[in-house]
């Protein structure tokens, strides 16, 4: 029966009209009109085919390919799949041919089965006659591995390889490992000698087999690397990218950027690269790893971060308890430790396997592999950030929390995670009996202790909420995590609506002009940093350089933007620079009442005023289009932000409204990253375009994207036309990447 997951799956792939059966292998029986069918492999490419190999209830062998209807027509007119007895069959109905394993058309070992002269052929060449055969893995068009029998037992086990796995299958069959008993180049089969005993298995073997198994891959890892070994390469991105296909609700874009970043790159030695505890056999001897087709070089935290997230796998599909995965993890560590020294960057090499691992319960046909999948995504996020496993733990952090909060009594604490960006930082609730919640910053690049400072220098400085703004108070700081209350209010993004009140914003413009007004001598020696227009540019550069990548047709439109940007960066004239927020949006602000929190104040940094009011409007502009249809349904609110603004401070009115649209373009990228906002970005673009290359003297073709008060100002389409050249490189932050 297929999940709801697969139902959603095969609705979004209309071009394979198989793929419910293929995914129901009860379905798939029933149409082919025999017993029942047992899935052994699972492997899908969206739109063009679905391969599932079964075993039926005889012990025959089969491939289930489904495919498009035109592809489906080729397939079925091949002359050699309609004749003999193991001839294919087709189901037209659902665009399907059920393949036997002596039809494979890419492993000439299968192929040799086909007849028993062709067997005894086969055998004879591998110096196994009379051989009995038992199929223990089958990859259809890529690995065949046989067992073969003899009168006295197990003797050899054959591995059957695809052209393009077999000369690395040979290579590390020549370098590790048993020496072969036989390799034929005609057949593509290596023959290795049987090792009998039975496989690592945390639930039934204890750490001395794990200890072990650590000290062999130790010295594997010692040896010289052989220069015949392909390089192991892992790709996070590439893995987060092909399970988006499956999932496409499951973010992981950001964990695969921050697991690629964190990746090491050196030193090189010989890697397993596929070890996992059903690599290591236990036999009378001790243990012994096996299946080394995937030999290779690479960084040696890479075997151990793969090992490691396998265990973390069979924990999450309940095969073992998260406790006995963490004592065979923390044993194959251990072991490996005394042999050599343990490598630095085990947990995104670890992190990088779970990513890699994320469609594995959709191949077993988990009955809730969405829930498996989330499971591994989470735990990868969780290896890129240090430190976030401890501060989630309330056991953990009750001694801490009270120490720094000087509560004379270790509370456990509730824990909850309420923002989290992988690899860079997150944002954790802690609620102790008897007290206000408070908040945990977290930084996984060590102790933040510019913010915090800050925090009590702008509440010094009168920004402490007693008047209409404020900044949380720091509370503590524990390493890489400082302590901060937990202010009360609606976030601003939630008062904002068409025809809705203004006041709100009129406020958050009130609370910016404050934070603009602090005099550079109340604020830290550490908040001295400058940002200038250049940085911008070298931001927004960046991002729009990744959406035309990304959309290579788009290029051309994209570059424009990019280069009127820049020039028009080029010829601004300098600012005074004053304290800005630099991340500065609708969700950095809490209402509470006639008081306005502003929050996230890391990136804190001198620069040009207008960039934080002109990303606040982009941001207005954003949210109008992607949320109301229309690039201006909150003009209201950022005319009365500006006002609440000059109230207190003066305006460049056209400053800000080329920074305004700077930032907007930057939201071309953002929208492509962003769950929920693909829909805008060709809007964006034709937005960002007009302005960067459509307009002509005179020209008002882009109505009311522009705010009233700059056509009031006297400022005419030819000066929009160099102005916006200027601001499109608000920052693409941390922050902004979070929700931008």
């Amino acid at each position: 029966m297929l999940s709801p997951a697969d139902r959603a799956l095969c609705a979004r792939d209309p071009a394979l009209p198989g793929l419910a059966a293929v995914l129901d292998a009860d379905r798939l029986s029933a149409l082919a009109g025999q017993g029942a069918l047992r899935p052994i492999y699972l492997r899908y490419k969206p739109g063009t085919s679905c391969v599932l190999g079964v075993v039926a209830d005889d012990g025959a062998v089969l491939a289930a390919m489904t495919y498009p209807p035109a592809r489906y027509a080729e397939v079925r007119a091949r002359p050699s799949w309609w004749t003999g007895p193991d001839a294919v069959r087709f189901l037209d109905a659902i665009c399907t041919a059920l393949v036997p394993l002596s039809r494979d058309r890419h492993l000439k070992a299968a192929r040799a089965l086909r007849t028993p002269a062709r067997r005894q052929a086969f055998l004879q060449a591998l110096g196994l006659e009379g051989a009995g055969l038992t199929v223990l893995r089958y990859k259809p068009g890529r690995r065949l591995v046989m067992r073969a029998d003899l009168p006295s037992g197990r003797v050899a086990l054959i591995k059957a390889h695809g052209t393009r796995d077999f000369a690395g299958a040979l290579a590390g069959a020549h370098h590790a490992g048993p020496p072969p008993m036989a390799v034929s180049r005609r057949f593509r089969c290596i023959v290795l000698p049987w090792i009998p005993g039975e496989v690592l298995d945390p639930a039934r073997h204890g750490p001395e087999g794990f200890h072990q198994a650590g000290a062999l891959i130790a010295r594997l890892h010692g040896m010289a690397v052989p220069a015949d070994l392909r390089p192991d390469a892992p790709d996070p991105r590439a893995d987060a990218a092909a399970m988006a296909a499956l999932l496409p609700d499951l973010a992981v874009a950001a964990t695969a950027d921050a697991v690629a970043r964190a990746l090491p790159g050196s030193p090189i030695c010989a890697i397993h690269g596929d070890f996992s505890a059903d690599q290591v056999v236990i036999g009378a001897d001790g243990p012994r790893i096996i299946d080394w087709d995937r030999l290779a070089a690479g960084h040696p935290a890479r075997d151990l971060g793969r090992f490691l997230a396998r265990l973390d796998a069979d924990a999450a599909m309940g095969a073992i308890t998260p406790e006995v995965a963490q004592a065979a993890g923390a044993a194959l560590l251990q072991g490996y430790g005394t042999v050599a020294a343990l490598p630095d960057g085990i947990a995104p090499c670890r992190a990088a396997a779970l990513l890699a691992l994320l469609p594995e319960g959709f191949r077993a046909r988990h009955p809730d592999w969405p829930a498996l999948a989330r499971a591994l995504a989470a735990r990868a996020a969780l290896l890129v950030t240090p430190g976030l496993a401890r501060a989630q733990d309330g056991d953990a952090m009750a001694a801490p929390l009270a120490q720094a909060l000087r509560r004379p009594q270790a509370d456990r604490p509730a824990v909850t995670l309420l923002r989290h960006k992988p690899g860079r930082r997150a944002l954790l609730r802690y609620d102790l009996p008897g007290a206000a919640p408070i908040l945990g910053k977290l930084r996984a690049k060590g102790p933040d202790r510019r913010t915090p400072a800050l925090h009590r220098a702008l509440r010094a400085a009168g920004l402490d909420g007693t008047a209409e703004t404020g900044v949380p108070a720091a509370l503590g700081e524990m390493g890489a995590l400082w302590l901060q209350e937990m202010v009360p209010g609606r976030v601003l993004t939630d008062l904002l609506r068409p025809g809705g009140a203004t006041d709100a914003a009129r406020l958050a413009g009130r609370a910016l002009a404050r934070l603009h007004g602090v005099a550079p001598g109340a604020l830290p020696a550490s908040a001295d940093r400058r940002w200038t227009l250049e940085d911008e540019y070298r931001v927004l550069d960046r991002a729009l350089g990744q959406a035309a990548t990304a959309d290579p047709l788009a290029a051309p439109r994209i570059a424009g933007i990019r280069d009127a940007a820049r020039q028009a960066l080029a010829a601004l004239p300098p600012e005074a620079p004053v304290g800005i927020h630099r991340d500065f949006y609708p969700d950095q602000i809490l209402i509470d009442g006639g008081r306005a929190w502003i929050l996230d104040l890391d990136l804190f940094t001198q620069g040009d005023p207008a960039i934080d009011l002109g990303n606040f409007l982009a941001h207005l502009d954003e949210q109008g289009l992607r949320a109301h249809g229309s690039i201006t349904a909150l003009e209201a609110q950022g005319e009365a932000f500006l006002s609440g603004y000059a109230a207190r401070r003066p305006l460049d009115r056209p400053r800000i409204a080329l920074l305004r649209r700077v930032s907007l373009a930057r939201h071309i990228w953002l929208s492509r990253i962003i769950p929920g906002r693909g829909g805008t970005t060709e809007a964006l673009m034709e937005h960002c375009a007009a302005w960067s290359w459509g307009l002509t003297e005179g020209d008002e073709g882009l109505g009311g994207l522009w705010p009233d008060g700059v056509m009031r100002a006297g400022i005419t389409a030819s000066d929009t036309f160099s102005f916006c050249r200027q601001s499109l490189t608000n920052e693409f932050s941390e922050s902004n990447g979070r929700r931008s």
